[in-house]
């Protein structure tokens, strides 16, 4: 069991790490964007695959492990699966967020190979899921508190 004040300084860490992940996730498909407007091979595009990789090895993938390590603390000392129910409707949109960071992990991947098949208007929709996803969550939490 945590003491209140670890209990307020893990949940602080949490919700940091998720805002850092999440602009992460908004922000990652806009530069994908720019990407498929880029010739393979210019300046352009080597200098969006350096802003690519840094900001999923130096941002996404720290903030994403943090979140869930901090997540899962504050989901055992709740109860874990004994707490209440709509903590798996949550849980399982965060597995949907963690999913989408892996595919945007693969496209990055794909830009890297020089081989990705992927459109302008396809990221500009992906850009939109994080968004909903985390609007979802929030829903998820807040409505079930009052």
């Amino acid at each position: 069991m945590l003491s209140p004040v670890i209990y307020a300084w893990v949940k602080i860490a949490h919700l940091s790490m998720v805002i850092f992940w999440m602009a992460g996730m908004l922000y990652l498909p806009r530069l994908f964007v720019y990407h498929t407007q880029t010739k393979i091979g210019s300046e352009s595009y080597s200098m969006l695959l350096i802003m690519e990789k840094r900001l999923l090895k130096l941002i996404m993938l720290p903030a994403i492990i943090a979140a869930f390590v901090t997540g899962l603390t504050l989901f055992f000392h709740k109860g874990g699966f004994s707490g209440p129910k709509y903590i798996y409707i949550k849980l399982l949109l965060v597995l949907i967020m963690g999913a989408l960071h892996g595919f945007l992990s693969l496209c990055y991947k794909k830009f890297v190979a020089n081989s990705n098949t992927k459109s302008k208007l396809f990221f500009l929709v992906i850009n939109e899921v994080p968004a909903i996803l985390i609007i979802i969550i929030m829903c998820v939490i807040y409505l079930n508190r009052i």
